[in-house]
Parts: C-alpha cells; sequence; structure tokens
C-alpha cells in the first residue's frame, strides 16, 4: 500500500461520524437477557423467535470509549408487554 493510499485511510477514518441516536421506547441492555440481545428471543415478550421477526429498533450501548449496537427484534405478528430479565 502506497503512502498516499495509508494517509487517505486514515483521513476517511477521522472523517467518521456517530450513529444516529437510538430509538426512543426501546429498553436498557441491563434489562435484557442474553438471549434477547442476541435475537434469539423477542426482545420483547421473551418467546423464542425461531426464523420470523421483525427489527424493532438499534440499542446503542456505550462502554468507556466504545459504543456497541444491539438489533432488538421482536415477533412477527406482535407479541405481550416487555418482559425481560435472565432467561
Amino acid at each position: 500500500m502506497a503512502t498516499d493510499d495509508v494517509a487517505t485511510t486514515l483521513g476517511a477514518a477521522r472523517e467518521w461520524t456517530a450513529p444516529a441516536p437510538p430509538a426512543t421506547g426501546l429498553p436498557k441492555l441491563h434489562q435484557l437477557s442474553m438471549k434477547q440481545q442476541i435475537a434469539i428471543c423477542c426482545a420483547r415478550c421473551a418467546q423464542y423467535l425461531g426464523a420470523s421477526g421483525r427489527q424493532w429498533g438499534d440499542l446503542h450501548h456505550r462502554v468507556h470509549d466504545r459504543t456497541f449496537v444491539f438489533k432488538l427484534w421482536v415477533c412477527e405478528s406482535g407479541c405481550r408487554p416487555f418482559q425481560g430479565g435472565p432467561a
């Protein structure tokens, strides 16, 4: 890689912008079980999703200088109100 390519790549990295603010109404990360965090179970009712479901929103969790994004999924046809916690 040429020096100019490296400078261009580093310059592009400096122009990074922060992600959009999280959607309102989403639960906090600590309210979700691990299965809800990784989309195995519904983020609202904690039921198993299987191959169905729809994306609810992106949950942004900040730890020190890093932001982790969790894509939350919910039941396809609707579900019970939010029920978080370890499953």
